[in-house]
């Protein structure tokens, strides 16, 4: 059995790609299993995969990540699972400081970098949070190794047909299942801003989905109300940047407890611009009153 199996969607990544294989290719831990999906590529990507010691399936019609990601995950052999997007790359001994530190742990979770400034960026700067409380493992799914049959057992997987904001529904689904989140900061993942992948270009519809899938899945499990709290918040937060009344509405509307619901609800009025709060407000009303 391998000690890790890497799952790595790839989609017109020729321009990175190359990078990407040589790290996880030529890591420091031994007996690593390398999968690549191949989401009809219409560049030089099945070619490049072809130069590695890699597992390739070439999927028929392209599905997206999140499938490539699931698809991946069904194929896999190893103790652990990891994911690196096909156009980030990762430290040589990444897998080894992960894997030599999981006992006992259903996720070990490394420290991910900026690309370009080669330092850790404030939105994910998460770790020591995460160590104190593994609510806030909300976001930064590739820079962790999992126990395989912890996501098998736990149905963890991802979000099929959506292409934005997907990626928090399988954190989150981890992170309540999970019984111990082990932080080790010195395994780095190098993380590259690409501006023109499918998970920078926002898409509304998209959004909405994976925010209502993430929200059954909160409110169907036993959570604190304060580790509640940490997750809704996070997606208050983003979808409050995206200024849209009717999804921070439904967002609102939601929330099964009654006093955050008041909070927030109290909070979106104080702070949306003004031209937004008599639409936010008529559409509250009608929803109270329906």
């Amino acid at each position: 059995m391998p000690k890790v199996s890497v799952i790595i969607p790839v989609y017109n990544a020729e321009n990175f790609l190359k990078r990407c294989l040589d790290s996880v290719c030529n890591q420091t831990l031994s007996d690593i299993e390398t999968i690549c999906i191949n989401d009809c590529s219409t560049d030089n990507s099945l070619d490049i995969l072809k130069e590695y010691n890699v597992k390739i399936v070439n999927l028929e019609e392209n599905k997206g990540a999140s499938f490539a990601r699931n698809i991946g995950i069904e194929k896999a052999c190893g103790e652990y699972l990891g994911f690196v997007d096909s156009d980030d790359y990762i430290a040589a001994d990444f897998y080894e400081i992960l894997y030599n530190n999981s006992k006992r742990a259903d996720i070990v979770k490394g420290n991910i970098i900026d690309a370009d400034t080669k330092v850790t960026t404030p939105f994910y700067d998460m770790n020591k949070k995460i160590a104190e409380n593994k609510s806030y493992f909300y976001y930064g799914f590739t820079s962790a190794i999992y126990k395989t049959s912890f996501i098998w057992d736990n149905e963890i997987h991802f979000p099929e047909g959506i292409n934005y904001f997907e990626d928090p529904f399988f954190s989150i689904k981890a992170l309540i299942n999970a019984h111990k989140i082990r932080i080790e900061n010195e395994a780095k993942y190098f993380y590259s801003q690409n501006d023109n992948s499918l998970s920078k270009q926002i898409n509304l519809d998209n959004l909405k989905k994976s925010m209502q899938l993430i929200m059954m899945e909160i409110n169907k499990n036993s959570l604190s109300k304060d580790n509640y709290n940490i997750i809704y918040n996070f997606l208050y937060e983003f979808i409050f940047e995206k200024m849209n009344s009717d999804l921070l509405i439904e967002l609102l509307n939601e929330c099964k407890f009654e006093d955050l619901k008041e909070k927030y609800f109290n909070q979106t009025i104080e702070k949306i611009p003004y031209e937004m709060k008599a639409k936010f407000l008529l559409k509250r009303r009608q929803l109270l009153y329906a």
